[in-house]
């Protein structure tokens, strides 16, 4: 009795060559059935893209000092009550550098300071500007360091910093690079208390770019669905 023929060997669950550019589903046996039923050769060269890490790397690290050192260039000197003052204590709540606690509710002056909201626009930029490229975050620090109380762009910093840190899961890493006690929970609650002050404005892109980033930073809470108004 003639020994069976061997079986054509599986390369991996990977797709071929041609299928992978015309982003169709492929048998992964060569010759793949599409790649035999137009005519052409059905090779495996393309490797798999892997992963970035999910803390950052040292070069990265040294793209965002590079840039936050670049905007300190720029900034001008602020005032001793200015919101680059602003604090939070150690269980991530915030608080002001005098001691006072600021007004949850009506206060129209940022709690968290510019430069942690410049280090997660920065982080923004390096990581997820490339899956979201929806907001240029050279323009919302310039705005927010001519006016640190700025509530439209203070709320849509404060929005992509929660998405950003959920969607990196940066409040449990240890090598991001982040040294401050500002959650993403905590930049989520100044989002929406900067947004009740903006309930009377009347809508545009930067109110939907926030809703945006609140919906991602929901989502990495509650996959599927969320009862928080964004």
């Amino acid at each position: 009795m003639p020994a069976a023929p061997p079986k054509p060997r599986k390369i991996g669950s990977r797709a071929c060559d041609a299928c992978k550019i015309r982003k169709v589903k492929c048998t992964e046996i060569p010759p793949c059935r599409r790649c035999s039923t137009i005519g052409i050769e059905c090779t495996f060269n393309k490797g798999q893209a892997t992963r970035g890490p999910r803390s950052l790397r040292a070069k990265t690290w040294q793209q965002i000092r590079d840039a936050q050192q670049q905007q300190h260039h720029h900034q001008e000197k602020p005032p001793e009550n200015a919101a680059a003052t602003r604090n939070v204590s150690a269980d991530g709540s915030p608080h002001s550098s005098t001691g006072r606690e600021p007004s949850m509710n009506n206060s129209t002056t940022p709690v968290i300071a510019v430069e942690w909201l410049v280090l997660r626009l920065c982080i923004y930029r390096l990581r997820l500007f490339p899956v979201w490229p929806i907001v240029a975050v050279e323009e919302v620090i310039a705005s927010l360091q001519r006016d640190a109380e700025d509530q439209e762009m203070y709320a849509l910093a404060t929005a992509i910093g929660a998405a950003t840190m959920a969607q990196l899961k940066l409040d449990r890493s240890r090598d991001c690079g982040i040294n401050d006690a500002v959650t993403a929970h905590v930049l989520e609650a100044e989002c929406q208390r900067s947004r009740v002050l903006l309930d009377s404005q009347p809508a545009n892109l930067n109110k939907l770019r926030t809703s945006f980033f609140l919906h991602i930073f929901h989502e990495n809470q509650q996959p599927g669905g969320t009862n928080v108004a964004v």
